[in-house]
């Protein structure tokens, strides 16, 4: 032990020929070795150019703490190895207290904010999960091989769009998947529409009368009608499809929500068959409805083959037997005797009925009418 620490003065000393060092209440607190070191509260400072050592292991106490003329905290260091940037005490390996500008690459395992903002100008990549309670704002790109988590709002800019799930399945979860315009505000001028709802074991498209003009889409619309997704396939009868199209009545109608009244023709569900309606009827399943057309259409069709067929025949039969008459002679009229009266003489294009001739005996069965002498 140096003299100088039974001392317990403040003094310079020389530990050796070659450092000096300054010492409070019997401790060594600054050393300066000949190779320019430095060490402020320790005395091995032969590896550093600069080293401080904090006098003990609590957390709450500061190895380092750096303040402006306002005694403002500009740098803070505890010794558990948080660093507070603008505060003196920092939570976190690194806090800081206000906006910060990084040209080059962060690699942290957690980035938070305290109610601020986190601007990106260059490209953001975690292995981990994204949480953000407040907004989140990208003018480029953001690409994510797990959970995006936002309770508050996710925007993109104009130009920009989300991708989601490219070779793998994704998640959306909302109670309502509002779609929506910013300059239009929905379908009826407040909050954007439920585009896509999730019922359990429906999925609503254009979610009740929120987009009461209905949807548009160009390309085909296709329904998956693999045998591979179907059981207990069965031949639908004729007597089934004309039953349910005896009972469906075509109208014409407004929807409620059309400030418009632009009219619509179709069914009303309730009043619809229970085979081409929804369990709760409130929808009407124009699949079904096709296929019970399908199938009276086909039977028509084979109908009117049938009598196609027979009107073919008929009109064969027909102008065979116009043509067999038409290859028969005319007939020669019957020659007329003098002795006949200019009355009963044929005339051109008259017919001349022969008149019966008399039977002293009358027909067989009848009594017979005899002449008198």
């Amino acid at each position: 032990m140096a003299e100088f620490e039974k001392l317990l003065k403040t003094v310079f000393y020389y530990p050796d020929a070659n450092s000096i060092a300054m010492a409070t209440k019997g401790k060594e607190r600054l050393r300066i070795d000949g190779d320019g070191h430095f060490g402020f509260g320790t005395r091995q400072n032969n590896q550093e150019t600069v080293r401080i050592q904090g006098e003990t292991s609590d957390a709450s106490k500061l190895a380092l703490l750096i303040n402006n003329a306002a005694q403002n905290s500009l740098l803070a260091v505890r010794n558990d190895g948080n660093v507070g940037i603008g505060t003196s005490t920092p939570t976190y390996r690194l806090e800081v207290n206000g906006s910060f500008h990084a040209s080059g690459e962060i690699t942290a395992n957690t980035i938070r904010t305290a109610g601020g903002s986190l601007g990106l100008h260059g490209e953001l990549t975690t292995n981990g999960n994204i949480t953000v309670n407040g907004n989140i704002a990208a003018n480029g790109n953001i690409s994510a091989g797990g959970n995006i988590a936002a309770n508050g709002s996710l925007n993109y800019g104009q130009l920009a769009k989300l991708e989601v799930a490219d070779n793998f399945t994704a998640t959306i979860r909302a109670a309502d998947l509002l779609l929506g315009h910013s300059s239009r505000r929905g379908s009826l001028g407040f909050s954007p529409g439920r585009a896509l709802v999730d019922l359990r074991r429906e999925l609503h498209l254009n979610y009740a009368a929120d987009w009461p003009d209905g949807i548009r889409y160009y390309g085909a619309l296709l329904s998956a009608c693999t045998r591979e997704l179907k059981e207990n396939i069965e031949e639908f009868s004729n007597e089934e499809a004309a039953a349910i199209l005896a009972n469906l009545n075509p109208v014409k109608f407004n929807l409620k929500a059309d400030d418009r009244k632009a009219p619509h023709l179709g069914f009303v569900a309730e009043d619809s068959p229970d085979l081409v309606t929804s369990a709760d009827k409130k929808a009407v399943n124009h699949d079904h409805i096709i296929a019970v057309l399908t199938k009276m259409v086909k039977e028509q069709g084979k109908a009117i083959a049938s009598l196609t067929e027979s009107v073919t025949l008929l009109q064969t039969a027909f102008r065979k037997f116009v043509e067999d008459a038409a290859q028969q002679p005319p007939s020669r009229p019957r020659q007329v005797t003098s002795s006949r009266k200019a009355s009963e003489q044929v005339t051109p294009g008259k017919t001349v009925l022969a008149k019966p001739k008399r039977s002293a005996a009358g027909p067989k069965g009848l009594p017979t009418r005899r002449r008198k002498p």
